[in-house]
This record gives C-alpha cells, structure tokens and sequence, in this order.
C-alpha cells in the first residue's frame, strides 16, 4: 500500500510519474509542468490525468452489510471470514475491504485537481487556440471531480485533511489538520457551486461523444445532494447542516434535473429480455448521449460479470456464488398490494431472525409460497426457489430491439423529439452529406437456426414532404469487423410519409440462414445504409427491431432455477459455487449471459431514484411525509417522491396520513429495496447509527423437497462485524504514526 499521508505532505508537487504516465511527455520538473500548460494538448492532458481515481461501486460490497452472505466465507483467510468474525485490523483492512484503502489514489486524484486549478488561472485561452467557454468548461470539470473525490473519502474515513491547494516546500505539517466531516462537506459544496456558476455554454448538460465518465452539469447537484444528506445524519450531524438545508440542497437538485429531461428509466422491456423496465435498467449499458438511459447521473464501474462471480453454478463457467441475498432482503419486499409482509417496527421475534413477527395487516402473504405476489423488483434482483430464469424461447415469437453504436457516420444524427415519446433510440437522418450510414446491433440477440421459422427486420419511420424518396436502402451485416460486400441485402426503396409516422418491414429470413447461420455472434454489428437519397433529404427512424418466430420446440428445458438442497443449484454450507442462503443475485444479471456472451450490467454511482429518495428523507424530517414543497413548478411532499419511485416499479403508492414515525419505516425499507447491492445499503446503516440493530445477524432459506412440495426453514449467520469502529474505514497505522510525530496528535479513527 502506498504510504499517502507521507506521499502527500511530504513529496511537494511531484509530478513525475503520473504526468509522464497520462501525456508521454518527458519530465524536468516545474519547466514541464510549466510547459504543459502552454499549449492546448497539455492543458487537456491533465485534465484527462485528474480523472480515474473515483472508487467504481461494485456488488462485493453488499456482503459486507445485511444484504448479503458470501459464498467465500468457507474460504479461510478470505475477506468475508475475517469481517464475520471480527478478525479485521487497521493492519489488514485493505486486504479485508472490497475497495482496498483508497485514501492513497483519491488524494492523489485531488492534488491532480489542485494542480491543474491552479493553473488553470494563468493560461490564457487565445494562446493555446481555445476560449473562455472551453476553458471554463474544463475548469468546472476539475472542481466537480475534487468534490466527487472528498465525498468518497469521508464516506469512509469521516473527517480528513482539507488539501485546497498544492503545498509548498516550505509547509509547516506540525499545523496539519483533519478537518471535521461538516467542513468537508461545506468545500464540496463551494467546489460545486464554483463549476455551475459557469454558464450552460461552457459546462452544459450534454455528453460528448465517446466521452463516457465526462462530468456533466447534472453531477454536482448529485454530489450535493448526496453529501448535504450525509452530513445531516445522525452520524455526522454537528450543526452546521440539518435537514432544512438537506432538503433546500435536493429539492433544487431534482427541480433542475427534471427540468433538464432526466427521468426515471420506463421503457418497457420484450418478454424475452427482461421482466420489467426496473430489471431492464440494470443491463442497459448507460448511454453516452442519453438518448435511452435519461435516469443515470454518472457511470464510474465497468459492465460487471454477475452470472461468473456471482452466479448460478448451472452456468457453464460460473466461478462462485459471491453476495448470496439474505433472507433479511427478501423479507424487505412487500407483496403486490402494497403491504409490508413483516412488522418493519420490530421484524423478527429473536436475535438470529428465525423468527419472523408478520404484519398482520398483510392478508396477501403465504409462507408456504411465499415467493408469490411479491414487489417486481424482487423478481428481477434475486433468484429465488422456482424463479423463471429463461426469459426467452418459451413462446414461438421473440423481439430483439436494436441499440445504435457510436458515433454515427456523416448526416446521421440523434434528435430528441416530443412527438415521438415512447419510441426507442429515435434517428434523425439529414442527407446534405455523402454516404450516411449508422451502425447498430440488435440488444441481447442470440438465434436458435434450427428453430428459425421466420425473421423479420422493421422500424417506424417519417419523411417530410419534400423528399421523392429514399432509395436503395440496404444493409451489410459486418461480422468479426469486416464488411462482405457479397453479403450486402438490399431492402429496396421507401416511399415518402408526408409528415405521417408509419412501419417499415422486410422479411430477412433466407438472407440470414444462407449467410449468417454459423458466423454471427457478440460482436457483430448492422451497417444500415442510405445509398441514393435525395439531396437534403430528411427521415425519422426509431424503434428499430428484428422479429423472429420459432418452430414448435421439441425438447422441453425448464427454465426455473431451484435451490432447494439436492438442487442443480441448491443450496450448500461448503461450496462456493452454491448459495449459502438459498438465493442468488439477479439484479445487474442478464439472463443470457454466458462464458461467450456477457450482457450483464453496472452499477451506477448516481442516478435520479438516488435524488427522488434524497429528497423524501429530508422532506420527512422537515415538512412530515405530507407537506410539499416546490419542485420545479409542482408541489411535491416526502410521499410523493417515493411514490414516482413507486410507480416505476408498478407497486401501489403509500397511503397519506402516516406518521413521521411510520413513514420512517417505509422510507427506509424503500430506499433498501430500490437501492439494493448499488452500495448504498453499506453507507446508509452506518450515517443512520443503527449498525448495531442491522448488521449482528443475517439469515437464509433452506429448503427441502418433500411430498410434492416443500419445507422451509429459515437459517441464521451470526456476525460480529457490528460494532462501532466498523462506522468508518481505519488509517494506515504506519501513516498515523508519522503523523503522530509531526502534529503530536493520533489521526487514527476510533476503535482501530
């Protein structure tokens, strides 16, 4: 591990080997720097170094917390083992937590920041052939990312050093400080609000092509939003925020970004993707220009393979069982009529939750089927006994709608357009240009050749009035990169629409089985043509998907999982492959993924429900769960917000006339369900204190075949990873003690 605290305080302003790393320039010290920003390539070159150091949320993180038991705490000396028994030091710690220390790299992050603000001042936008807008963009990226980058720290360690600037040779570190959580809180808003106060010109709302993670004008607001509820928790409360200006913070935060066309993601999925627009969500990858994913607020972490780390040992190449659900979780979700089915006030009769105490309100709940008329979100975040895993090929029909790639070629552009809500990846086509063409490739599309019975391509299109026609559309099917010519299927000409939408569809089944039976595969894509359109030529195209029907099937597969103890993927109290609590994670898992196709998803580390819940906390503590308060232009209370998120999920709104008490619960329970294994949960118990009531025990479900059903029996994981150093991360001890030695203070956190 890095020796930080050292590195940082002592090793002024050095840049040698992360500069070199990211431009390739030759280091010589303050000369370089100083010629780095003499120029436009250099100046965004370290802009480009002061990204990257943002810790990417991942699913490990929710074994960690009362969401889940990993399979590996069979394994001696793994993390899972040692954090369930205590055994974790500040020696050991970045060997036992799922993201390491990261002080060291988000430090190293900020000084980049520092760096680059700092001289940022002096460069003037002429002399390296830019503009004040450009630069001020640039500027306000730096501040955004400095503040993403102390968030993340005192998440974890709670009060840190304030770094505002570079430090000098001559700093005096007997005077350094960790500033108190409120404070770092109060920079982070400053840093903010310091990148929004340049104009939309020049730090908009828009993503640049090909610059996926690029911080954007709705980041702040996120980061505000996150941090001003933090630090008026519980945990961190000291005055200096409540949850009057948690609530001013997330309320400006959702007012701006509904405003500005973020939405919680709808679209409804086919039935051979996903079960509903929640499980869709997840294996979307996040779209670059929003066209399709308009909830994201940003993306850090990769797409993840849940189906290899944390999958279903009836998967070919499956490799662990990882975060298995805890019984806790599931009993988290209501059924279908929008009752809780335990007490949220006091869920279990006895310490090791074998116990359940039911709400005896819920008249829908059935514990001997009690996977039945549950919240949708629960089918499509957990596998469960009996859960429907193969979504696709039960029927004779399945759709595979069709995602465009980037960057599309010449004229052809994405537009949004009001008029053409509820199509999907809507394309505008201005022909001014020579040779348009895009590149698209159907989501998830996997073709069973012996079944195939017919396949058909179609999409809604609109012309204007002027255009004769688009003639001689055609398509290459590009396999493995390479375009074949010979293989080109032409789809012939389309008639002007006169401003009217309708459907366009071509039967491509003999093309495909004569051409594409054995080569096509994950990586293939669709070059769709525009070859002899007219001059300024004008067509609107969306919803494009490929059809196919199927032969009857002669084999019978069950496409159910079962976990049941005996099962393919049954439970089991020594084998990593298999669940240890008798559920598997669904959520970020598609289906179809395999050791040749990975279409799972991400996590991503903001997204609108975040803001909506955000708000609902603060709303309740300040105004009840039913007072409003404005929320660009529309009277919103603390009930409300949880309902859009709610409504989503298709489950029945809470009721007014709760108490704040009462409201408390279902907001909590909300929050844990909507934000499950996206990191939240880990953070959340411990600014809330309530560590202790949460995290002393887990529990699963066995289940046993017997007569024609089944017997469950639920089983308890007792922890000791509750206690109260566990609040925050520890420091490095090797770095306490040379702090110890200039400042005379211990830097160390309680308890490690």
């Amino acid at each position: 591990m890095k020796k930080i605290l050292h590195y940082i305080l002592l090793a002024v302003v050095c840049l040698a080997s992360s500069c070199n790393d990211v431009m390739d320039l030759p280091y010589d010290g303050r000369t370089s720097l100083d010629a780095l920003f003499t120029e436009r390539r250099g100046v965004r070159a370290y802009l480009n170094s002061c990204y990257g150091y943002c810790p990417a949320p991942y699913m490990d993180r929710a074994s960690l917390t009362d969401e889940a038991q990993d399979a590996d705490d069979i394994l001696a000396g793994s993390r899972y083992a040692a954090w369930y028994t205590d055994a974790v030091s500040a020696s050991n710690y970045a060997s036992y937590s799922t993201d390491g220390s990261p002080w060291a790299g988000l430090y190293e992050g900020i000084r980049h920041c520092n760096v680059f603000l700092e001289r940022i001042k002096g460069v003037d936008p002429a002399l390296i052939q830019s503009n004040a807008d450009e630069v001020g963009g640039w500027t306000a990226q730096a501040h955004v990312l400095r503040a993403l980058y102390y968030l993340q720290l005192i998440k974890r360690y709670g009060d840190v050093p304030l770094l505002k600037s570079t430090y000098e040779q001559n700093h005096d570190y007997t005077k350094d400080v960790r500033a108190p959580f409120s404070e770092v809180v109060e920079f982070i808003v400053e840093d903010c609000d310091a990148a929004l106060a340049y104009s939309e010109a020049a730090f908009g709302w828009g993503i640049p092509e090909a610059s996926f993670g690029i911080m954007t004008r709705a980041v702040p607001y996120a980061i505000k939003s996150q941090a001003v509820t933090y630090a008026a928790s519980p945990l961190w409360s000291d005055g200096t925020y409540d949850w009057e200006d948690a609530l001013e913070v997330s309320r400006e935060a959702l007012a701006v970004l509904l405003t500005h066309d973020y939405k919680l993601f709808d679209n409804v999925p086919s039935p051979g993707i996903a079960q509903n627009p929640y499980a869709l969500y997840f294996i979307t990858s996040s779209d670059d220009r929003r066209s399709t994913d308009k909830e994201t607020i940003l993306q850090v972490g990769a797409q993840m393979e849940v189906w290899r780390q944390a999958g279903l040992p009836s998967t070919p190449g499956q490799l662990k069982a990882g975060p298995c659900p805890s019984q806790e979780l599931v009993d988290c979700y209501e059924t279908v009529d929008g009752e809780p089915i335990l007490d949220l006030a006091n869920p279990y009769e006895d310490d090791a939750h074998r116990q359940p105490n039911y709400n005896r309100a819920n008249t829908t709940y059935d514990p001997q089927n009690p996977y039945e008329n549950r919240d949708p979100r629960f089918y499509a975040s957990i596998y469960y006994n009996g859960a429907q895993r193969v979504l696709g090929n039960t029927g004779d029909t399945r759709e595979f709608l069709m995602e465009f790639t980037d960057p599309p070629h010449n004229d052809v552009t994405l537009a949004y357009m009001p008029e053409w809500e509820g199509y999907k990846d809507i394309w505008t086509v201005l022909t001014s240009g020579p040779d348009p063409y895009a590149y698209f490739k159907p989501v998830n599309f996997g073709i069973e050749w012996d079944r195939l019975k017919k396949m058909t391509f179609s999409f809604y299109y609109q012309t204007d009035a002027t255009t004769d026609r688009f003639r001689n559309m055609g398509f290459f099917f590009v396999v493995d990169g390479a375009i074949d010519p010979a293989k080109r299927l032409e789809l012939g000409d389309l008639a002007p629409t006169n401003g009217q939408v309708v459907e366009f569809s071509f039967d491509m089944t003999e093309h495909m089985k004569n051409n594409f039976v054995d080569s096509w595969g994950p990586d293939s894509y669709i070059r769709f043509d525009f070859l002899e359109q007219e001059a300024a030529a004008y067509m609107v195209m969306a919803s494009v998907k490929i059809t196919i029907e199927y032969e009857e099937s002669e084999v019978e597969v069950d496409p159910n999982v079962y976990t049941y103890v005996g099962a393919a993927d049954g439970i089991s109290a020594n084998n990593r492959r298999s669940t240890r609590t008798g559920y598997y994670m669904r959520k970020f898992n598609n289906w179809q993924s395999n050791v040749s196709n990975n279409a799972d998803g991400a996590i991503r580390l903001f997204r609108l429900a975040e803001i909506y819940l955000n708000f609902a906390e603060a709303a309740y503590q300040v105004k009840g769960p039913d007072g409003t308060v404005d929320v660009a232009g529309t009277q919103a209370s603390a009930r409300d917000a949880v309902n859009f998120i709610r409504a989503r999920a298709g489950m029945p709104p809470l009721p007014a006339g709760m108490s704040k008490d009462e409201f408390e619960l279902r907001y909590r329970n909300e929050r844990r369900v909507e934000l499950a294994f996206e990191e939240h949960r880990f953070f959340d118990v411990r600014r809330w204190k309530v560590l202790d009531e949460t995290d002393k025990c887990v529990s699963g479900m066995r289940i046993t075949k017997k007569d024609g059903g089944y017997e469950y029996e639920r089983i308890g994981f007792p922890r000791s990873n509750w206690r109260d150093k566990y609040y925050v991360y520890p420091l490095d001890p090797d770095e306490v003690n040379k702090m110890q030695d200039f400042t005379g203070a211990d830097w160390q956190n309680p308890g490690w």
